[in-house]
């Protein structure tokens, strides 16, 4: 795989949504052209925005791969204590907790964050909207979450004077939020009219 080379500074403030299968790539490194261009977005804005539900789903990820020995037990605890310094705090959250459990390492310096939306607190009443979604698309329930805390957030994103970003690996994710008219970059085939956003281009 070629070297990534970028140019898209200009586009720091733009709002980048990523799932829980892009945000994995900011913190596992495989040798594969949708990790470079993951992790070269991450490289240049400042905020990326996701769902609550992807920690869970990002600390199952880990520990998959540490089962399935695709990840070493050091490696492990750096991408989970990676993951946890990143995530953007309040001054009443606590993670010191959570920092000394992952071997009591002191926490790593970063001008990145990842800023998670929460659910909605009418979660009970969303479940109709979220099985309509899973059955519209055939995605998972997981999945919808992620793409309906996008659209309850629409509003936030659009202040900045963009559309939203969405940045996946998962194609049938994909699929669902280009019916809904957004922009995404697909990481495992992106569109060339995508990576141009940000002056992205993958040298042969």
């Amino acid at each position: 795989m070629g070297v990534l080379s970028s140019g898209f500074r200009e586009n720091k403030m733009r709002k980048v949504f990523f799932d829980s299968s892009a945000l994995i790539k900011l913190f596992v490194k495989e040798e594969e052209p949708a990790t470079t261009i993951a992790r070269e977005i991450w490289n240049n804005i400042t905020i990326v925005y996701s769902s609550v539900i992807s920690v869970g789903e990002l600390f199952s990820a880990f520990a998959k791969k540490k089962r399935e020995k695709s990840l070493s037990p050091g490696a492990y605890i750096d991408a989970c204590r990676e993951f946890i310094v990143t995530l953007r705090k309040s001054p009443n959250e606590e993670v010191s907790l959570a920092i000394d459990v992952l071997k009591g390492k002191p926490p790593i310096p970063t001008t990145r964050q990842i800023r998670l939306l929460p659910l909605p607190d009418y979660i009970v009443r969303l479940s109709q909207s979220l099985s309509s979604i899973v059955k519209k698309y055939a995605i998972e329930f997981g999945d919808a979450w992620h793409l309906m805390v996008l659209l309850l957030n629409l509003g936030m994103f659009k202040k900045s004077g963009y559309e939203p970003l969405f940045v996946s690996s998962d194609d049938k994710f994909c699929k669902a939020v280009e019916k809904e008219r957004y922009e995404v970059l697909n990481l495992n085939l992106p569109k060339k009219e995508m990576m141009e956003i940000f002056h992205i281009t993958l040298e042969k």
